[in-house]
């Protein structure tokens, strides 16, 4: 089983191993939704209605919802009922985005924001894309459309390594699917910009 980042997937328990915990056959290898709802960190199976596990840790929450997975293939192989098939990707996607939203109503918005917009609200603070563009150094007319196109690894190459200037990290870890030409030339110019006297925004 891998370990998920909060709000992101696990597999479940291998099939074969699920299989010989409810007794029965073969069954889909269900995808675990690991997330943190304030109070613990709760894992659950999109796929299996009311299944889920919580635990104080992700290990703890993981563990869980393997056992609530038996006992719920359990529960279904008694009362003669065929395992549900895995769900689309598409409906996969829907259900996890309603679940999430249903568990943390106040950070709703954060389900639209990309993982490099979240790291840079972590660090600076909720505030609008003009005053954030303007902490990271972007400036002018443009500078919120030119922050928001660069987090998602888009835009110009300036503007993600202001980004990447202002979270410290390389271009390449914060946009690994980038072309590797691309990641290379940005990762130079973070290099470049660390050296005294070099703007990357100008």
């Amino acid at each position: 089983m891998s370990l998920a980042i909060p709000g992101q997937f696990a597999d479940a328990l291998p099939a074969s191993a699920a299989a010989e915990a409810a007794g029965t056959g073969p069954i889909p290898a269900y995808r675990i939704l690991l997330h943190h709802d304030g109070r613990a960190y709760v894992a659950e199976v999109p796929e299996l209605p009311a299944c889920r596990g919580m635990g104080a840790n992700p290990a703890a929450a993981l563990q869980a919802s393997q056992e609530a997975i038996a006992a719920w293939l359990q529960r279904a192989a008694r009362s003669g009922a065929e395992p549900p098939a895995l769900l689309a990707p598409a409906d996969l996607a829907r259900s996890v985005r309603e679940r999430l939203a249903a568990a943390m109503p106040e950070q709703r918005h954060a389900l639209r924001m990309s993982p490099v917009k979240l790291l840079l609200v972590k660090k600076f603070g909720k505030m609008s894309n003009r005053e954030l563009a303007g902490r990271i150094g972007l400036v002018g007319r443009d500078a919120p459309t030119m922050l928001s196109a660069a987090a998602s690894g888009k835009g110009t190459r300036k503007a993600r390594c202001a980004i990447a200037l202002a979270l410290e990290q390389l271009p390449s870890r914060l946009w690994p699917d980038r072309p590797a030409a691309i990641c290379q030339d940005d990762d130079d110019m973070f290099c470049r910009a660390k050296r005294p006297g070099f703007d990357p925004c100008a």
